[in-house]
C-alpha cells in the first residue's frame, strides 16, 4: 500500500497520518483485522422502507438551487486525518470530499458540469468492464505492457470506490484510523465532507442484501439482486439477468466510483418504460448524453413520481427517494432519469442511487446493509 506523510503539524507518536493512494480493497488486504465491515453514512436523511411509498416527491426548486450554488463553492484543501487503533475495535475511517469541493471548477454552468461528470463516468465504467474482461479471460497484470501517457496533478487524486481505482470518481479522501467516527456519503454537489468507516457491525433496522464474491476478480463487491419494481409492481426481468455466473460474468456490483447505475439493455428498457408510463403528465425533452429520458420541470416546484425499488435475493426491499433517480442536468429545470443501459452483462449500482444513505459492507457475515436516518 502506497502511503506518505502529508501532515502539516506535529503528530503524536501513537498516531500516523497518510494520503490514501490505493483502492479500498487493497487497504483491506494490507490490514486484515479490518477486513470485516465497511460502512458509510449520509449527511442528509433519506426515505427507505420495506413497503413502497406512493408517489415520492421530488423537490424541484431545491435541486435547481443546488445547481446554481455548486459553482460558487470555494475549494477546501484536504486535511490529513489521524490514524489510531484499538485492540478491541480496530476502525478505519476515511474522510470523503466531493470533487467540486476540492477542485476549483472551470465550468461556466451546471450543464457543463454534468457533461464532464458523465464523460468521466463513462471512462470509469469502461475501465471496470476492461478489468473484469481481463480477469475472466485469465489475463494478469504481468501480461500487460505499459504505455506512454502524460498525467496531470488531478489525475493522481484517487477516487473512493468499492473496488478498483481505474477511472475518475466524484469522491476523494485522505485516510485514517480512528474510533467512533460518523461516516456519511455526501451529495456530490455539496461542499461538506463525509467519511467512510471500516470495522463496525451492521446496525439493526437496516435493509440488508447478500454480499457476493467473484472468484475471478476480488476487487468488486457483488450484491444479490433479484429484480426491480416501479410503483410497487415487479418488473418482468428474468432472474438470470442479475445472477453472477460461475465463469465470473454478469452479476451486480455496488460501486461508489461509478455515478450512474448501469443495467443490461433489456432490463434498463423495461425499467425506463415502466417509469415513463407513470410520468405521462410530465413534459419531456430531448435526452442528454447517456440519458434518454428527460423532463422539463422548470415550471414545477415539486413533482410526484413512481417509486423505484431494488429487490434483493433475501427478500428485502430498498425503496429509493425520488432525488436518487431523477436528477438535474442543468439549472433551467431539465431533469433526467438517472439510469443507463449497458451492452455488458455486468450491472452496476452507482453513487447517485447511494447518496443520502449509509452503506455497510459486513464482509465477515457476507451482507451489505442500507441504513436510513442513521447519521
Amino acid at each position: 500500500m502506497n502511503v506518505f506523510d502529508t501532515s502539516t503539524r506535529p503528530v503524536p507518536s501513537n498516531v500516523l497520518s497518510f494520503q490514501y493512494n490505493t483502492s479500498i480493497s487493497s487497504i483491506l488486504h494490507e490490514i486484515p483485522e479490518l477486513n470485516r465491515t465497511i460502512r458509510y453514512r449520509c449527511i442528509s436523511s433519506s426515505f427507505f422502507s420495506h413497503s413502497p411509498p406512493s408517489n415520492p416527491v421530488l423537490h424541484v426548486s431545491d435541486s435547481i438551487h443546488k445547481t446554481l450554488t455548486v459553482l460558487s463553492h470555494s475549494p477546501q484543501p484536504l486535511q490529513s486525518q489521524l490514524l489510531t487503533s484499538s485492540s478491541s475495535s480496530p476502525v478505519l475511517s476515511l474522510q470523503l470530499h466531493s470533487r467540486m469541493s476540492i477542485h476549483k471548477s472551470s465550468h461556466k454552468d451546471y450543464e457543463s458540469v454534468t457533461l464532464s461528470r458523465l464523460a468521466r463516468d463513462s471512462a470509469r465504467v469502461n475501465s471496470i468492464l476492461t478489468k473484469l474482461d481481463l480477469a475472466v479471460n485469465g489475463v494478469k497484470k504481468t501480461d500487460l505492457k505499459p504505455v506512454d501517457t502524460h498525467l496531470f496533478a488531478e489525475d493522481l487524486t484517487v477516487p473512493v470506490i468499492s473496488g478498483t481505482s481505474q477511472g475518475s470518481g466524484e469522491y476523494f479522501c485522505r485516510v485514517g484510523i480512528g474510533l467512533n467516527r460518523k461516516p456519511c456519503l455526501v451529495d456530490r454537489d455539496s461542499d461538506a465532507a463525509s467519511t467512510l468507516e471500516f470495522g463496525l457491525p451492521v446496525l439493526k433496522d437496516v435493509v440488508t442484501a447478500p454480499l457476493l464474491r467473484n472468484n475471478k476478480v476480488h476487487t468488486f463487491y457483488y450484491i444479490g439482486l433479484r429484480g426491480l419494481s416501479v410503483a410497487g409492481r415487479m418488473l418482468n426481468i428474468p432472474l438470470s439477468t442479475f445472477q453472477l455466473t460461475n465463469d465470473g460474468n454478469a452479476g451486480v456490483i455496488v460501486d461508489s466510483g461509478t455515478a450512474i447505475t448501469r443495467l443490461q439493455t433489456e432490463a434498463y428498457s423495461t425499467l425506463r418504460d415502466a417509469f415513463t408510463n407513470g410520468t405521462k403528465e410530465l413534459p419531456t425533452v430531448t435526452g442528454v448524453a447517456l440519458f434518454d429520458t428527460c423532463y422539463d420541470l422548470s415550471k414545477r416546484k415539486s413533482v410526484q413520481v413512481p417509486t423505484v425499488s431494488f429487490h434483493f435475493t433475501n427478500g428485502k426491499l430498498l425503496n429509493l427517494p425520488a432525488k436518487n433517480y431523477l436528477i438535474p442536468v442543468d439549472s433551467s429545470g431539465t431533469f433526467c432519469f438517472a439510469f443507463a443501459p449497458t451492452s455488458s452483462s455486468l450491472s452496476i449500482i452507482g453513487n447517485v442511487q447511494q447518496q443520502g444513505i449509509r452503506v455497510t459492507y459486513d464482509l465477515e457475515n457476507e451482507i451489505i446493509g442500507f441504513s436510513p436516518n442513521k447519521c
